[in-house]
């Protein structure tokens, strides 16, 4: 079993969204791509409600079979277009994958 965690921090303002209007599209698109991306076992999203210093704006945490289903959702078009779409509100990104 492999986790993937990530997290980011959101810009205040980005694509015509304030913050926490990206905040919620991440999730949701996010969370829709288990309907799309077989090799998803388990997923979850996480917004903060936490405003300490450098605390993170969203956290994803999802489990794959092993890092070969990984490597599939990470090359999967679906999360490629997700993944494009963070990078265009995200200020910073933290992540980890272990076993």
């Amino acid at each position: 079993m492999v986790t993937h965690v990530v997290m980011w921090s959101v810009k205040d303002f980005a694509d015509g969204r304030v913050k926490q209007e990206n905040i919620k599209l991440i999730k949701k698109e996010l969370e829709g791509l288990t309907r799309e991306i077989p090799q998803i076992s388990l997923l979850h999203v996480g917004i903060n409600y936490n405003e300490i210093p450098g605390a993170m704006d969203v956290v994803l945490i999802s489990h794959f079979e092993d890092r070969e289903a990984l490597q599939a959702y990470q090359d999967h078009p679906a999360h490629i277009r997700v993944r494009d779409f963070i990078r265009t509100v995200r200020l910073e990104k933290r992540s980890v994958d272990f076993e």
